[in-house]
């Protein structure tokens, strides 16, 4: 059962010395596998269709196969019923979950701290909740490091600094962000709230 994690309680909890784990959603990434795999079985009936139709109409099948529509489908094939399906279910497999601390942000997997991933609060300059791609109205969480941070870990690139936080969690989007956003404010020692 998914505890109910407000900002204040979060707080009250990192105040008290305790730390706070937000773990992966099971369910709603358990949820999604069967809809996936739908999609690519619908997928191998249209090809089905499409190869079928073109070879009865007396088309060479190099030409059915090699079709742009036809390689499209087969590439969503090949995404709907392997890579997606794999993907979540190393997800669901590695058990993902991120703990906060009055110290900072870091991410598990089965429980086990991936030390890597760890950002003291003082290294993250703000949180945000933004979309990062031109798809309109997928928003995720995102937080940007310092350029003291960024030149420490030894970043490049036009998104250095820039680190997008996977979906996925107990507590979704807005929610996430405002925990994430609250816990920033208190203790990375700048007094400023996040946007």
């Amino acid at each position: 059962m998914t505890e109910n994690l407000s900002p204040a309680d979060v707080i009250r909890r990192l105040d008290a010395g305790r730390s706070v784990v937000i773990r992966l959603k099971r369910r709603s990434i358990t949820l999604i596998l069967p809809s996936v795999v739908l999609l690519g079985l619908f997928l191998v009936w249209l090809l089905m269709l499409m190869v079928g139709g073109g070879i009865e109409q007396g088309t060479h099948w190099a030409l059915v196969v090699f079709n742009l529509r036809t390689v499209a489908v087969m590439v969503g094939i090949v995404g709907c019923l392997v890579i997606v399906p794999v993907g979540l279910a190393a997800r669901l497999l590695r058990d993902d979950s991120l703990l906060l601390s009055r110290d900072g942000i870091v991410e598990q997997h089965h429980g086990r701290t991936m030390s890597q991933t760890f950002m003291h609060w003082s290294e993250i300059d703000t949180v945000t909740f933004e979309s990062l791609t031109a798809r309109p109205g997928f928003k995720m969480v995102v937080y940007r490091l310092t350029p003291d941070a960024v030149r420490r870990r030894g970043l490049r690139g036009w998104m250095a600094g820039t680190v997008p936080l996977r979906t996925g969690y107990e507590l979704k989007g807005r929610r996430l962000f405002e925990v994430l956003s609250a816990a920033h404010a208190r203790y990375s020692g700048t007094g400023r709230s996040a946007r």
